[in-house]
């Protein structure tokens, strides 16, 4: 279990470190807008994850 949440952590890390540094390198604004809706999905989609392990 606890190998889990370690590895579940980790892919949360470098999930959200990719957009954030996407989210630096871009200037435009629509991009930066498109960046922030897939980062609200990717935590969306992280909470059924986490739900799972919790089981």
């Amino acid at each position: 279990m606890t190998r889990k949440m370690v590895g579940f952590g980790l892919f949360i890390l470098t999930g959200a470190a990719l957009i954030v540094l996407s989210i630096l390198e871009t200037s435009n604004l629509i991009n930066i807008g498109l960046l922030l809706v897939i980062g609200a999905f990717f935590a969306v989609g992280l909470t059924d994850h986490f739900k799972d392990l919790k089981k």
